[in-house]
């Protein structure tokens, strides 16, 4: 909406919330969820490219199903953020190796 990066966004909406004292968004330190946040943000723009390179049919499951192991592991495992990057560099391997 401000015509600047997802990566900026993110940080701006971040930064919107900080300091609200609202229960429900407790964050680690700040340094912590911003390189959370880079690593998604990394997965994201892998999708994001591999979607734009492959329109078909088995390409889309094949993704779709990539982001639900990561959104698994993601949201029922509270791993570390070197934890998490192994997974997504596991993950874009994975896409990297795909063939139709």
């Amino acid at each position: 909406m401000d015509g600047i990066s997802w990566e900026k966004a993110a940080h701006k909406i971040l930064e919107l919330f900080e300091g609200d004292g609202d229960d429900f968004l407790l964050l680690p330190d700040q340094e912590d969820v911003s390189e959370r946040l880079t690593i998604m943000l990394d997965f994201s723009k892998v999708v994001r490219d591999f979607r734009m390179d492959h329109k078909d049919e088995k390409s889309f499951e094949f993704i779709e199903n990539m982001c639900m192991v990561f959104d698994d592991i993601n949201t029922k495992r509270d791993l570390s953020n070197d934890a998490l990057k192994s997974v997504v560099e596991q993950l874009k391997e994975n896409i990297n190796r795909y063939d139709i």
